[in-house]
């Protein structure tokens, strides 16, 4: 039972406002594609295009009114780190942009001026890893309602916490520890002859 002990540690840079988990002293980068196929992540998928929606002046195919604008999921657009053309016709162009934490497949559409202008999008990939999380670590109004990091604490869009294993202890520290740190510690879970 000693050897299946994982270390799992999440870091939070409020300037940049990247959430990054850790496993075993190890981060690494990581993407979901076709998040609105995603059990999880159907969710973040469409807090993403409700966003968007709501951006865009009047009624938008699709949509949703009621939806909740403290659960909009709109991660930074400004500049792309890629852009590639999919598909081109003499009124239509689609492009697959990629951002830091999204990547989105974009059709244009010809306007009566010759520009092009966007006629709809859709998240194809989202990054995981690190996440973008613009809600900052906060101490919660009360006990009853949790914090972003209570431990356990359910989800309010998808209603599950996705965990399903034991947690062996949990430690919080005044800042975040360094990758280095993160891998000293994660080390600690091996038993001498692990290690070795």
């Amino acid at each position: 039972l000693d050897a299946s002990w994982q270390c799992f540690a999440m870091t939070f840079d409020a300037a940049t406002d990247e959430l990054t988990g850790w496993l075993n002293g190890v981060s690494g980068d990581r993407w979901q594609e076709n998040p609105k196929k995603d059990g999880l992540l159907k969710s973040a998928h469409q807090a993403y295009l409700q966003a968007c929606y709501h951006r865009m002046p009047g009624m938008q195919e699709g949509e949703d009114p009621t939806f909740p604008a403290d659960q909009y999921y709109l991660p930074p657009e400004e500049n792309p780190i890629s852009v590639k053309v999919l598909r081109e016709t003499g009124d239509e162009r689609v492009e697959w942009r990629e951002y830091r934490y999204t990547r989105v497949e974009i059709r244009l559409r010809k306007e009566a001026n010759g520009q092009f202008a966007e006629a709809s999008r859709d998240l194809v990939g989202l990054r995981l890893n690190p996440w973008w999380y613009p809600h900052g670590i906060y101490s919660p109004k009360d006990k009853e309602s949790g914090g972003p990091f209570t431990i356990g604490r359910v989800i309010h869009s998808s209603r599950s916490v996705g965990f399903t294993g034991w947690i062996g202890g949990v430690t919080v520290f005044d800042r975040a520890l360094s990758a280095e740190e993160l891998g000293r510690l994660s080390g600690l879970a091996k038993s001498p002859s692990q290690s070795e």
